[in-house]
C-alpha cells in the first residue's frame, strides 16, 4: 500500500522506537476490532477510508502521506482535498498567518 502514515519518521532514540511500537500496537488492535474475515489491513483501510483510519490512529492527515493521490487503485482519497486544505490552514495558523474562514 502506497501510504506513509508518518512521513520522515526517525528512529534515533529509545523514545522514537517506543512510539513506533505503540503505533504498531494501535494498528494491530484496530485491525483486530475492525477487519473482516480473511481481510488484510490494507483492504480494511481501503474499505473504511484513509481519513477514518488516520482518525482512529490519532494521526493528523499530512499531504506528504500520499505522493500522487488518485493514481493508485489501492488508496481511497475521497476526502483528500478537504483534509489537505485543513492541513494547510492549520500550518498557516501555527505560523501566525491569518486564514480566511469558509
Amino acid at each position: 500500500m502506497g501510504i506513509n502514515l508518518i512521513p520522515f519518521f526517525k528512529l534515533t532514540t529509545d523514545e522514537d522506537y517506543q512510539n513506533l511500537v505503540d503505533l504498531a500496537r494501535r494498528m494491530m488492535e484496530f485491525f483486530a476490532d475492525n477487519a473482516l474475515e480473511h481481510e488484510r489491513i490494507g483492504e480494511t483501510i481501503d474499505r473504511i477510508g484513509l481519513p477514518a483510519f488516520l482518525e482512529a490512529m490519532e494521526i493528523e492527515p499530512d499531504p506528504n502521506m500520499v505522493n500522487h493521490p488518485r493514481t493508485s487503485c489501492y488508496v481511497r482519497t475521497d476526502d483528500f482535498t478537504d483534509e489537505a486544505e485543513k492541513y494547510f490552514e492549520r500550518k498557516a495558523r501555527e505560523a501566525g498567518l491569518n486564514v480566511a474562514a469558509d
